[in-house]
C-alpha cells in the first residue's frame, strides 16, 4: 500500500518530486521507528530466506509438473518437520506446485501483460486507468515477497482494484468505426 501511495503521490505532483520524496523518506523514518514489528524484521527476513530456500528444494524434487498446488504443504512437510502452507513468494509457489511448465506459463503472462501495459500507459489519458496500471507492478512485486493468493485482505485489495478497473472500461463510451455513406443515398 505505501508503494501504492508513492506511485500515485509521484503522478499528481510531477513538478514537487524532491520536496515528495523528502517527506516519504522523513516520515518513512518516523514510521519505522514506530511500527510495531520493525524489531523482528531482520528475524522474519530470515525465515522467509530459510521457507524460498526449501521451497526450491521442493520444486527440484519434481521440476517439470510440481507436486501439485495441495500436495506442497505436505512435501514442505516431509522436507524440513515444520508446516508451511505456500512458499511465500509467487513464482516459487507456482515452480514448486506447477513445475517448469507452471513457472514458464506465468513469466510469459507477466512479460506479456507487461509489453500490453506500456503500449496501454501512452494509449489512455484517463487518471483512473493509469492509477490501475501502476497498482499491477506493485501487486506483482508483492507477489515476489509473499504468495498473494494466501492472505485474505490482499486478495480483497486486488479484486477491488480490478473490480475498479472492470467498472472504468464499462463506462468509458466505445467508438466504432461507420462505414462511408454516400450523401447521394
Amino acid at each position: 500500500m505505501i508503494a501504492i501511495l508513492i506511485m500515485t503521490t509521484y503522478q499528481l505532483c510531477r513538478h514537487h518530486r524532491i520536496l515528495v520524496t523528502t517527506i516519504l523518506i522523513a516520515g518513512s523514518l518516523v514510521v519505522w521507528h514506530v511500527f510495531p514489528r520493525s524489531a523482528s524484521t531482520i528475524t522474519a527476513l530470515q525465515s522467509r530466506l530459510t521457507i524460498w530456500h526449501n521451497s526450491f528444494t521442493v520444486f527440484k524434487q519434481a521440476p517439470y509438473l510440481g507436486v501439485t498446488y495441495f500436495g506442497f504443504a505436505r512435501h514442505y512437510l516431509q522436507l524440513t518437520g515444520t508446516y508451511v502452507p505456500h512458499a511465500h513468494d509467487i513464482l516459487l509457489m507456482l515452480l514448486a506446485s506447477f513445475g517448469i511448465l507452471g513457472g514458464a506459463g506465468f513469466i510469459y503472462l507477466v512479460l506479456s501483460s507487461g509489453w500490453h501495459l506500456t503500449k496501454y500507459w501512452h494509449q489512455y489519458r484517463t487518471p483512473n486507468l493509469r492509477y490501475f496500471m501502476m497498482t499491477l507492478p506493485i501487486i506483482l512485486a508483492y507477489g515476489l515477497t509473499d504468495f498473494v493468493l494466501s492472505s485474505m485482505q490482499v486478495l480483497i485489495i486486488i479484486l477491488l482494484i480490478i473490480a475498479c478497473w472492470h467498472h472504468e472500461q464499462q463506462l468509458r463510451p466505445i467508438i466504432s468505426p461507420r462505414k462511408y455513406q454516400s450523401p447521394l443515398i
